[in-house]
């Protein structure tokens, strides 16, 4: 909370310390300008439903639950007024803890993993090893209750996460869509800007693969990569091409990618397409000397553990950099930076091209 949410005034002198205010902005306040202009901020998470009733819930482990300035909630539980929703309590430092909660029982990232094993679940449920949250479920109305080791802790305990249960569980957004790029997909949106660093050192990109599969079974959504602005290949290191897929292609040295970033088309089920920027933590070549030097010394970065909770400056420093170089690649080599210069101008986003002047 303090990490991320810190004092305004105290971060912009680089002092640190107590943020005194992080934990009394609620998630409605997020944005209290009325104008109903964004940025509209969306914190994913994951509701527990194990013991479903409805089979794709079950088997997923969950269904996707957001917070909002509005509503709170998922198609599995309902929706609810986020002023009703924990009697108005919620704040966005606890929304933004639940939607990182990744130590759960019967949980795992996509919903897959060794904690979606029932007795490995029991087992963390007895002792307590949890970061998922209790509350009352929108499906049943507003209030606000202190949950305990017993109710619903070990009722619960033994499988009974259903979708019309009066206290649900929410947990890590990572455990149903680790990229938080579901719910822009069930709004159409015509260009998102998706930042991958998730730890993939094997670069089998699992997390835009499940992602796929449910845009694709929950709203008829395509991605693909015929937009001939690169292809995942491109965002893997040369020494790992001859691996994917195993056997083929021709190995060649080094540790750089060729791009950090591609573009895919998203075909909507209404007809209407949008633009996904795809950003993935990889290296590249001209990186700065900063990241090479801790490329050097710490051979798994981009993709070190996220066991690992406790940066100390030099590694954050050298994501962010990276991250940085990355991001601003991107911009240039799209011509983005000019568009937006042309929006921040005029106000409005640049009108398509007509067909024949597509066709030419």
């Amino acid at each position: 909370m303090e990490t991320f949410l810190p004092d305004v005034e105290r971060a912009l002198t680089g002092e640190t310390g107590a943020a005194r205010t992080a934990d009394l902005a609620t998630i409605q306040s997020t944005m209290s300008d009325g104008s109903g202009r964004g940025p509209y901020h969306i914190l994913n998470a994951n509701v527990v439903l194990a013991g479903a009733v409805e089979r794709r819930w079950r088997l997923r482990g969950g269904d996707n639950f957001v917070f909002t300035r509005y509503h709170c909630g998922s198609c599995a539980t309902g929706w609810i007024n986020t002023e009703r929703f924990l009697g108005g309590r919620l704040t966005l430092a606890t929304a933004m803890a639940i939607s990182g909660a990744a130590a759960n029982p019967n949980t795992g990232g996509g919903g897959v993993g060794l904690t979606r094993n029932r007795s490995v679940s029991l087992l963390m449920a007895l002792l307590n090893l949890r970061l998922g949250y209790w509350c009352r479920s929108p499906r049943y109305g507003a209030g606000w209750f202190r949950p305990n080791h017993f109710i619903p802790g070990l009722v619960q305990a033994f499988g009974l996460h259903k979708e019309d249960s009066r206290f649900i569980e929410v947990s890590d957004g990572g455990h149903f869509d680790n990229l938080a790029l579901y719910e822009l997909i069930r709004r159409r949106l015509k260009l998102i800007i998706l930042c991958d660093g998730a730890a993939d050192p094997k670069f089998g990109f699992a997390d835009l693969n499940t992602l796929r599969r449910r845009i694709a079974a929950d709203f008829e959504a395509r991605i693909s990569f015929d937009l001939g602005e690169g292809t995942p290949e491109d965002l893997i290191p040369n020494r790992l091409k001859a691996l994917f897929p195993d056997g083929a292609g021709y190995a060649t040295d080094g540790d750089v990618a060729e791009r950090g970033y591609l573009l895919a088309r998203i075909s909507y089920a209404d007809g209407s397409t949008g633009v996904l920027v795809y950003i993935k933590t990889t290296l590249v070549k001209d990186v700065s000397f900063g990241v090479k030097a801790y490329k050097g010394a710490h051979p798994d970065f981009p993709d070190e553990t996220t066991a690992d909770q406790f940066f100390d400056e030099e590694q954050f420093d050298a994501y962010r950099e990276l991250g940085n170089f990355l991001a601003g690649d991107m911009i240039r080599r799209t011509g983005l930076a000019a568009k937006l210069d042309k929006i921040a101008s005029t106000g409005k986003w640049p009108a398509p091209k007509s067909a024949a002047k597509r066709r030419a």
